[in-house]
């Protein structure tokens, strides 16, 4: 049998662990154009992305710039033979792949004027490049006093759950309830509530003072839910170990200084994650900001 190969390019801790098991089992558990999830036998998500993708946690990424639709079936198998893992036809050379981190510095002293100048630039951008259909509704209704009278029930009802999980916050009184009504809320494959989620715990935990504020979310969080897709599931379970994608935290860290081309870039970066992902994910880091800052 002939095989496509192609390169690895980067992979993260959890990834390579993974490849380090004496024999690798998992099963082909979902298909898309740009990621495809395996599933191994103790129920854990892994991905394989391509190289149109940012770094991720649980995630190898490929020099292949192609739809995974085109070259692997759910029923292929997956097998590890020294530096090279195989799936269905192709085979990735992994000698070369190098090991991504996620670099998380813990933050005591900021400037205030930075962060409010950043957020200032969202507010204005937010409105011509943000997709609608998730969290957007809610952001500018409420802090940009912007109504919508294209909104629908999940946009509504969306607002209603974050103005919720938001409040009880702020009042130190944040309750499981507030989160699961969250989590699930929305379209795709990971829908807004847990985007949204996913962006303020990223944001908040930077921080040293939110500490006990984030353990408490943490702890709330019900990673067993069948409430949410898989791949949410994976991806809040990955939140709560403060383990983000690459271009998540890139936006984080670039408010915090007074760098408005990086900043931009990065808020760009950040839209490109599914079709309204991105957006939701951006919300949610900007009510950590504003929480953190003590602003509305």
């Amino acid at each position: 049998m002939s095989f496509n190969k192609i390169k690895g390019l980067y992979l993260d801790r959890e990834f390579q662990y993974f490849l380090k098991e004496k024999n690798i089992k998992g099963d082909i558990h979902s298909i898309f154009d740009k990621v495809v999830n395996i599933q191994s036998d103790n129920g854990t998500l892994y991905t394989i992305s391509n190289n149109k993708t940012d770094n991720a946690p649980y995630t190898l990424k490929i020099d292949y710039d192609g739809s995974f639709k085109d070259i692997i079936f759910e029923d292929q198998k997956i097998i590890k033979n020294r530096d090279n893992l195989f799936i269905g036809k192709i085979e990735i050379d992994l000698s070369s792949t190098q090991l991504w981190s996620l670099e998380r510095e813990k933050i005591q002293n900021f400037s205030i004027e930075d962060i409010k100048k950043n957020i200032s630039i969202f507010n204005m951008m937010i409105q011509s490049m943000g997709s609608s259909g998730g969290c957007k509704y809610y952001y500018l209704k409420n802090f940009l006093g912007i109504e919508n009278n294209s909104d629908n029930l999940i946009e509504r009802e969306l607002s209603k759950k974050i103005d919720d999980f938001y409040i009880k916050v702020k009042q130190d009184n944040i309750q499981e309830t507030n989160i699961r009504g969250l989590i699930g809320l929305g379209m795709g494959l990971t829908p807004s509530g847990d985007d949204f989620l996913t962006g303020f715990m990223a944001a908040i935990t930077i921080f040293k003072k939110n500490d006990d504020l984030f353990h408490k979310i943490k702890d709330l969080i019900p990673l067993d839910t069948k409430s949410t897709t898989d791949v949410s599931r994976a991806m809040l379970k990955a939140a709560t170990q403060e383990k983000y994608r690459e271009y998540l935290n890139d936006f984080i860290y670039s408010f915090l200084y007074n760098n408005s081309d990086k900043y931009l870039k990065s808020f760009k970066n950040l839209l490109t994650i599914g079709s309204s992902s991105g957006t939701d994910m951006s919300i949610g880091v900007v009510l950590g900001f504003l929480l953190t800052i003590d602003e509305k």
